[in-house]
């Protein structure tokens, strides 16, 4: 289903799928917001490659696109505070990885 939205690299997909899932599971454990869903994941990955078909960086592209899916579109400010919280720190994971 990524692959349909333009993200052809077996490692850009599975940053994509690998912070979607970890912003779920922290999100869960949480107990912060609403259960997130494949229609977030193929939003951000959709996001992601326009990001990085502009150039934008692989970790820059990765923070925009999944600020703008799981953080932006919240009306609840704790929440999205908690999520962007989450959201920085697996990608400064990624990048160090």
């Amino acid at each position: 289903m990524i692959h349909d939205r333009g993200i052809r690299s077996r490692c850009l997909s599975d940053a994509i799928i690998a912070l979607h899932t970890s912003l779920s599971h922290a999100c869960c454990e949480a107990s912060v917001g609403d259960v997130l869903s494949t229609r977030h994941l193929l939003r951000s990955a959709e996001l992601y490659k326009q990001q990085l078909d502009l150039g934008v960086a692989m970790d820059t592209a990765l923070a925009d696109a999944a600020l703008d899916v799981y953080v932006r579109s919240m009306r609840d400010h704790s929440v999205a505070k908690v999520r962007k919280s989450i959201i920085c720190i697996l990608v400064f994971h990624y990048q160090s990885s």
